[in-house]
């Protein structure tokens, strides 16, 4: 019952002095045709509009907008979309004349995204110093990307995708000219409208610090793939997933260890955060091992790396050490060790054993490899659907997420030599 505006609550005499306080009188519920019309209004308005707020917009519940949604969606009126609603494309199925038909850019406005990624195989315009392709680079974000595209639309998302150059040498030159590209790029996906972007930096050999002012500051919800900012790093907006190499590298050598091999060499690719997180987690299992933590160096140390000259004399000066096994970042180098050796007349498994660090095409090697497998497209998908729950309004902080690798065996990992 409603009270009366000079009631007082504790013996019902008027007082004169109360606060004023209007009656509170229920008002009907809004009958389903007015809520249909303000949903399809809300839709067309926004271009896209959560559930959650019709749901509070109209006091109701949010099942009972969805179930209106679906009504709605049946008569070509809405669309729906993961998470609310995007306006439709005219009338159909004996929907009423009183809904005009919307203007079909606006659902392609609403929710858009942008993805940055490293150059998959082609790059128009001037590159600068030190930058070119780098091939080995195509199929992994390929299969990253084909993750990311199945889960954004899934979601109902619409993406514009870029690629930033890679780098042949990423020394601080290079770096910077790679950094300013991608600022550019980003720039014209936000003037183009979108509203979060997928982003696999390539400007950097390790540390994301020259990254995490810039992005902190874009208007815009950031999810890294196969990055991440130090752990430390309070950047709200941004996210990232990542594969946990470094369990890849534990599984792999933990793997040669279980086979009698102590002299195992890590060969990293190209200088890249993935690099150094290979170089950090063979530093653990090193350790946790009592393994030669030295036994490791990078291919952008060797002079002339893949020549054949170069990759003969880094491989006798290894098996001189004593070497029995190796770890190989990625498919490309791994597959020239394998040739090399074969050429110098040793025996894979027998004499030396190697993995991969990739499996691109290792299965197709001969023998076929043994190789630590991201989950490229798995990634992909995590840091869509970190993306896509942003759009839906969902009240999530942050989230950095690390995805193991398998250890995919095959034929190339055989008994250390002297324990045969």
């Amino acid at each position: 019952m409603a009270r009366g505006a000079h009631d007082d609550p504790g013996t019902g005499n008027a007082d004169s002095d109360a606060p004023q306080v209007q009656a509170m009188v229920a008002l009907p519920p809004m009958s389903s045709d007015s809520r249909h019309e303000v949903l399809v209004a809300r839709a067309r308005e926004r271009g896209f509009a959560r559930v959650a707020d019709l749901a509070a917009e109209l006091g109701v519940s949010g099942m009972t907008i969805r179930r209106d949604l679906d009504l709605l969606e049946s008569r070509g009126l809405v669309k729906r979309v993961r998470g609310g609603v995007v306006a439709g494309h005219g009338t159909s199925g004996g929907a009423t004349s009183e809904f005009a038909e919307v203007d079909a850019a606006a659902e392609t406005q609403a929710r858009h995204i942008g993805v940055l990624v490293p150059d998959l195989g082609f790059y128009a315009g001037d590159r600068g110093p030190g930058v070119a392709q780098a091939p080995d680079a195509r199929y992994y974000f390929q299969q990253v990307l084909a993750g990311a595209r199945a889960e954004l639309e899934r979601a109902g998302v619409r993406a514009r995708l870029m690629f930033s150059p890679m780098p042949e040498r990423l020394d601080s030159a290079a770096s910077g000219v790679i950094q300013a590209h991608e600022r550019r790029l980003v720039d014209e996906l936000l003037t183009s409208g979108a509203s979060g972007l997928l982003f696999s930096p390539n400007g950097t050999d390790g540390s994301m610090d020259d990254y995490l002012e810039w992005l902190s500051a874009l208007p815009i919800p950031v999810v890294l793939m196969e990055r991440e900012l130090a752990a430390d790093s309070i950047a709200p907006k941004i996210s990232s997933v990542r594969t946990a190499h470094e369990v890849g590298v534990r599984m792999a050598v933990t793997h040669l260890y279980e086979q009698g091999h102590r002299r195992i060499l890590v060969l990293r690719h190209l200088q890249s955060q993935t690099a150094e997180s290979i170089h950090q987690g063979w530093l653990r299992v090193a350790a946790a091992l009592d393994l030669d933590h030295g036994l490791t160096l990078a291919v952008s140390d060797l002079a002339d790396w893949p020549a054949e000259a170069t990759v003969d004399a880094f491989l006798r000066e290894q098996l001189e050490r004593g070497v029995t096994a190796m770890l190989c970042h990625n498919d490309n180098n791994a597959f020239m060790v394998l040739r090399r050796l074969q050429a110098m007349g040793l025996h894979v498994p027998r004499d030396v054993s190697l993995i991969s660090y990739d499996d691109d095409f290792a299965e197709l090697f001969d023998p076929p490899m043994t190789a630590v497998a991201p989950p490229r497209q798995y990634v992909g998908r995590l840091a869509a659907r970190l993306l896509a729950d942003r759009f839906d309004g969902l009240p999530v902080g942050a989230a950095h997420v690390r995805v193991e690798p398998g250890l995919v065996l095959r034929q190339s990992v055989g008994r250390a030599p002297s324990s045969v």
